[in-house]
């Protein structure tokens, strides 16, 4: 593996070559028609209903399928019906018309698992749009132990958002003073963009676009600040790597802080052409932590 990838960066025209043939075939092999049938044909095996054969494989006979299988395929299947995760649904929506809140409050019913909801928004990351829903319209009907666990998750959250909002003013200020041009996007941005209000969605990292040219001046003042990638590259291999990537990894270790410094917004390898040359023709101001 280790020769392979040696004698791909010693032949970047070749490497080039090879990704066009590729692409040609793929275009040719897998449209977008193609591709949709066949996701919805495994979806389709996936979540139908189990046949006769597979049924009858709880007595160990051949070709059927466990019964712990089978219940997770019933529990798949069942999902999206479950009231926890209607009541998250419209939890999260902006607004809520008259007749949506009284089916909020329908979802509501004696074997209600607050814990399964909660669990589910953590993992969609939509704790603080459930909060705000649940205090809006069932605050009362909470139950007091899952109403302090969505609290203190969210203040969490909260926290953590104020700490990188701070730390994103810091980094365009770092590039500024260096002379490099840099729009963030994602992140805080988006959170203040989508709802107005940083702590309604949660984020885990920073993002910046700047021009490739100015990525290693970026690269030296964020340095200066405590900001270096986790891992290092020959002048080689680092021409490869901007050549097929989209961004830099950085992380800051005393701020807890991981940083990507994007050129593009999606790698060159992929089959979506999204030059963002055109972003910096449609820049356009925006109001974040006291800052444009």
């Amino acid at each position: 593996l280790a020769s392979k990838a040696q004698w791909a960066l010693a032949h970047p025209d070749r490497m080039q070559e090879m990704r066009a043939r590729a692409r040609k075939q793929y275009e040719a092999l897998y449209t977008a028609d193609r591709n949709y049938a066949t996701l919805m044909s495994i979806y389709d095996r996936v979540l139908r209903p189990a046949s006769v054969a597979e049924q009858s494989s709880a007595d160990g006979r051949p070709g059927g399928r466990p019964q712990t299988w089978r219940s997770a395929q019933q529990a798949q299947k069942d999902w999206p019906n479950r009231a926890e995760i209607r009541l998250l649904l419209l939890c999260v929506r902006h607004n809520l018309e008259a007749e949506e809140i009284e089916e909020l409050r329908r979802t509501l019913s004696r074997d209600f698992d607050w814990e399964f909801l909660l669990r589910e928004a953590r993992r969609h990351a939509v704790l603080p749009l459930l909060r705000r829903g649940l205090h809006a319209h069932l605050e009362r009907e909470m139950p007091p132990e899952a109403r302090q666990a969505l609290l203190l998750a969210c203040q969490r959250v909260q926290q953590r958002n104020l700490a990188l909002t701070a730390e994103l003013r810091r980094v365009l200020d770092t590039l500024e003073k260096a002379g490099v041009p840099a729009l963030p996007f994602k992140g805080p941005l988006l959170a203040q963009l989508a709802y107005g209000d940083l702590s309604l969605r949660a984020f885990g990292d920073l993002d910046a676009l700047v021009r490739e040219r100015d990525v290693p001046v970026a690269e030296r003042a964020l340095a200066a600040e405590g900001y270096a990638p986790g891992y290092a590259l020959t002048d080689r291999q680092e021409r490869a790597y901007r050549r097929d990537e989209c961004a830099i990894q950085l992380r800051n270790p005393a701020r807890d802080v991981a940083l990507e410094i994007h050129w593009q917004l999606t790698e060159r390898y992929l089959s979506i052409d999204f030059p963002a040359d055109r972003l910096w023709e449609r820049v356009a101001p925006a109001a974040l932590a006291g800052r444009s």
